[in-house]
């Protein structure tokens, strides 16, 4: 997917760096275990909460999004939960498809995790401007793609996200192995829901909180956001564009994922329609389950 290299000033650059620099050591311990699963020295901050949203917020939110959504030209899907929570709210006729750049979140991690300061720079670029270029390079210093797909997994399930399985081969010339993997709107929103719990995840959060300007659309304009988007086109040329996000409210956070299969099958026409669920979500914002780390919340 196409973006451009986005530059910030050298305090902000040398604060990422001290960030990554003070993380737990390199992924050497991030190993192969005898079920053929990653094991993982990723850490959440405590114990994870579980907060329930309430059966009529749920009626609520269905009812709602059921008469918006039957008016847009395409097919959309919206999945909720509160921070700390494995429950996710889904609503809509999208439920699964690539993961494009959103797959840029856990990669970073693992490549701050395992390289520190050396790939600080790389690991801003690929977030904030959402490139390519720079998320390859953290994909080559985490070994072999094999290896590099085991890291990366590792993180999705120190998240929560115990389904799926990050691809390490290219399956479609010119488009990277990582943002080919299939990644459900579901176990997106559980890893959304879990990531603020990840200390190591830290750093990787801020640069999510300051996407470039070209990226600033669907749930980065919320106010407080922090957000990460990926498109890319199918086959035939017909794009899907999506996205997640971690929304600060009065009650807690929030862990929202969008995404939208346009029927013109065009890259604004998804973008236009993550904007109108976007004004959705905003518009239910005090309806929408929200949590904390370990402590606890509620809808």
């Amino acid at each position: 997917m196409p973006s451009s290299l986005h530059t910030r000033g050298s305090v902000r650059s040398i604060a990422l760096l001290i960030m990554a620099i003070g993380m737990t050591a390199a992924c050497s311990g991030c190993t192969i275990n005898n079920s053929h699963e990653p094991s993982s020295d990723f850490r959440p901050d405590s114990t994870r909460a579980k907060p329930v949203p309430s059966n009529a917020n749920r009626v609520v939110l269905e009812e709602s999004f059921r008469a918006i959504s039957s008016a847009l030209p395409g097919k959309v899907g919206i999945g909720i939960a509160a921070v700390g929570d494995d429950q996710v709210i889904t609503l809509g006729d999208w439920d699964t498809g690539v993961a494009w750049s959103t797959i840029k979140v856990p990669l970073a991690i693992s490549a701050l995790h395992s390289e520190g300061e050396r790939t600080g720079s790389a690991a801003q670029s690929a977030i904030e401007a959402s490139d390519n270029d720079a998320a390859e390079q953290m994909w080559a210093r985490l070994g072999p793609p094999s290896k590099a797909a085991q890291d990366v997994q590792a993180v999705l399930r120190a998240a929560g996200d115990s389904v799926t399985r990050v691809e390490s081969e290219r399956v479609r010339p010119g488009f990277s192995a990582f943002g080919q993997t299939k990644w459900s709107l579901t176990q997106q929103t559980v890893f959304a829901a879990h990531l603020p719990c990840l200390s190591e995840a830290r750093p990787v959060i801020e640069l999510m909180s300051d996407i470039s300007e070209s990226q600033r659309w669907g749930l980065a304009r919320v106010a407080g956001s922090a957000s990460k988007g990926g498109w890319g086109p199918d086959e035939h040329w017909d794009y899907l564009v999506r996205q997640f996000a971690v929304i600060s409210t009065p009650r807690g956070q929030t862990a929202v994922a969008i995404a939208a299969e346009p029927t013109s099958g065009t890259f604004s026409t998804g973008v236009a329609l993550l904007d109108k669920l976007t004004a959705w979500v905003q518009a239910q914002s005090t309806k929408l389950p929200a949590g904390h780390c370990g402590i606890g919340g509620g809808s």
